[in-house]
């Protein structure tokens, strides 16, 4: 067959063209770099931008291992194992030399300080900038004093996660100046940091470390799924150490011989502009302090908030929330703080609920503290409610001036075993500690707003409860614009306003009693309760009512109308029946009093005087008792007295029994 020269030479240039296609691909598509096969060293310096390192066999080096010289390198340990530093001397894993080094992954593998144990010989480190960074699936031990996992400096951001960390190491030569966290991100700057899904063993001080000192950079960091078993050997020796605005901690467990989680706003930015947010989660920490040479005593925090010289502008949110928090003294080291809160500015609105908060000490020399407040201003806005604080020692403390603070609807609840224990202690250093609120509060397992202790400055605080105030017609329908008024025992008018067309005005928040204390345990007091409510309506009979805001309650008002004709009510109380009796649970959900005259209290006890209930509410000369306490729970069988008395100083006392 005869092929036509001129096509044969354009099949021959196509055929050549391919060829030289394929070429380029081939090389462009290239393997990764190897190491040792294709890089010298060690040290092996990695200088080819863009470029992927894989390691093909376990590598040793007497100093520094590896040396990265470019942007865009991606290290490969492929399973395999760096032992850097087996001699002595200052050296590296893998470091990176030059500035502003971006884009760097290292991956899969081991890194091992070796036994020239060099100080501050970090196994990886990052010192000059850089960004876009990525760390990942590494397993890393050190040994040497003051060397971290990993370490960078004005780099950021970094994504560090299911990396497993040992630091063997009990030595940090100056905690103040040299490196000591495992994962020390120092100067952190730009876009978002995150740490997640490591695991932090042993080390002497911080676990996880991140500070933003500089207010130019936007972003923030999170902390989030680590789990971190510290061996303090140092002070301030944090799991997670979280310095700098917007930064989220959460889902981290925390079991450690060290603190918890310390957050707060850097100290070099004077205004933080444009507001940031410090939030703190669903984190479960279990501390307890081992000693060091710095404090005697020690103090473990579970969880510390503070802003030292800081002022933040409006728009900054600080919550600290549905977190378990348990500080423990049982090394014999240390006290312990369980939620330590320090707030010097006015106005950053911090808010701490839904949080377990615990302190256990099992010595009288140290003491547990649930709550401790360190130097919070007046109006600094710090919101604590919703929260479980349990201690065996103090459950809320004040360690330093600190007033104003709003505790709101929080459990105080003694613990096992109370070693110099008290509910409230105002033991403060350098001034008063002054208008402090505890509103709406139970108290559990022996807890007593009288269990108090007061140190050489003034203290005090106020008790309050919430009155929730209906006001209906004789048919039960709420009246709309009646006009309550509520004075105190003062004769100072707490509120006046109208009701809503649910028959409403708002929840009041009513005194107590105000207690101020210096130098004793029994605390002074001045009651405003009780209550008189008065309530009014053109075309109604005024209605006056007295209570005692000594808990949170509810009052309902009946108004009658002009020319109608009242319901009966009982000359006085001699006729009152309270029925069925007994109460049996499985027939019947309410006890009813009747032959009641008008405007009766009824105050129901348990045998031993514990008041259940008290009832103010009544429908003519009926009242009903719903089996429940206070705190609206059913109440078990037994006997129970009831107690009931009018404005004309009458009185009735009877007994009905509950059988479940």
């Amino acid at each position: 067959m005869k092929i036509c020269p001129k096509i044969f030479k354009v099949v021959l240039t196509g055929l050549i063209a391919f060829a030289i296609f394929s070429i380029a691909n081939v090389a462009k598509s290239r393997a990764a770099i190897r190491i040792p096969d294709d890089v010298a060293g060690p040290p092996y310096l990695l200088d080819q931008a863009g470029e992927t390192y894989i390691l093909t066999q376990d590598i040793a080096a007497l100093g520094t291992a590896i040396i990265i010289a470019a942007s865009g390198i991606t290290i490969d340990l492929n399973s395999h194992t760096i032992t850097y530093g087996t001699s002595s001397g200052i050296s590296y894993g893998i470091t990176a030399s030059g500035y502003n080094i971006n884009t760097i992954i290292i991956k899969n593998g081991v890194i091992l300080q070796g036994q020239g144990n060099g100080l501050a010989s970090h196994a990886i480190y990052l010192p000059n900038g850089g960004s876009d960074h990525e760390i990942y699936n590494l397993n890393i031990t050190v040994q040497g004093p003051d060397t971290s996992n990993i370490y960078t400096n004005w780099a950021g951001p970094i994504n560090i996660h299911h990396c497993t960390l040992y630091d063997n190491n009990i030595v940090i030569s100056n905690r103040h100046s040299g490196p000591g966290g495992m994962i020390e991100l120092n100067r952190n700057k730009g876009g978002t940091t995150s740490v997640h899904d490591c695991k932090l063993y042993n080390g002497p001080w911080q676990g996880i470390r991140i500070t933003q000192y500089s207010n130019t950079y936007e972003g923030g960091f999170k902390i989030y799924n680590n789990y971190i078993s510290h061996k303090s050997t140092v002070a301030n020796a944090y799991a997670i150490s979280a310095w700098g605005r917007n930064s989220d901690v959460y889902n981290n467990t925390i079991i450690a011989e060290g603190r918890g989680i310390h957050i707060g706003y850097d100290g070099e930015t004077k205004v933080v502009k444009g507001g940031g947010y410090w939030l703190v989660h669903d984190n479960y920490v279990d501390v307890k302090e081992r000693p060091n040479a710095e404090y005697n005593p020690y103090w473990v925090h579970g969880i510390k908030f503070e802003d030292p010289g800081s002022k933040v502008l409006p728009n900054c949110i600080t919550k600290i929330y549905n977190n378990t928090i348990i500080a423990r003294a049982e090394l014999g080291f240390s006290e312990a703080r369980a939620l330590d809160i320090s707030n010097e500015f006015p106005d950053e609105g911090v808010e701490v609920y839904n949080n377990n908060i615990t302190a256990i000490t099992t010595t009288s020399q140290f003491d547990a503290k649930a709550f401790q407040a360190t130097l919070v201003v007046e109006n600094s806005g710090l919101y604590i409610h919703h929260n479980t604080f349990t201690s065996n020692g103090k459950i809320l403390s004040w360690a330093y001036p600190s007033s104003g603070i709003l505790f709101d609807s929080n459990i105080l609840r003694q613990g096992a075993n109370p070693i110099n224990n008290y509910t409230i202690n105002f033991w403060t250093w350098g001034g008063d500690s002054i208008n402090n609120i505890l509103l709406n509060t139970t108290l559990e397992n022996g807890a007593s707003l009288d269990s108090t202790r007061f140190g050489a400055n003034t203290n005090t605080y106020y008790v309050k409860w919430y009155l929730d105030v209906v006001v209906k017609d004789f048919s039960g329908l709420p009246i709309n614009g009646a006009r309550v008024m509520i004075q105190d025992c003062t004769g100072e008018t707490a509120y006046s306003g109208t009701t809503d067309t649910s028959g409403r005005v708002p929840q009041q928040v009513l005194t107590q009693y105000f207690a101020s204390g210096t130098s004793t345990t029994t605390p002074t007091k001045t009651f405003y309760t009780p209550h008189t409510v008065t309530v009014t309506k053109d075309g109604y009979q005024q209605e006056q009512r007295e209570i005692t805001m000594d808990a949170s309650k509810s009052l309902t008002v009946s108004l009658t109308a002009m020319g109608v004709v009242t319901p009966p009510f009982g000359a006085d109380l001699s006729r009152v029946k309270a029925y069925p009796n007994p109460c049996r649970g499985d027939k019947h959900n309410q006890i009813i009093f009747d032959n009641l005259t008008a405007n009766v209290r009824i105050k129901i006890y348990t045998l031993g005087g514990e008041l259940v209930k008290e009832i103010s509410e009544q429908e003519g000369d009926k009242a009903y008792w719903d089996v429940k306490n206070k705190q609206g729970e059913a109440v078990s069988s037994g006997i129970y007295i009831y107690y009931i008395t009018n404005p004309k100083g009458q009185e009735k006392k009877g007994k009905v029994a509950i059988i479940k």
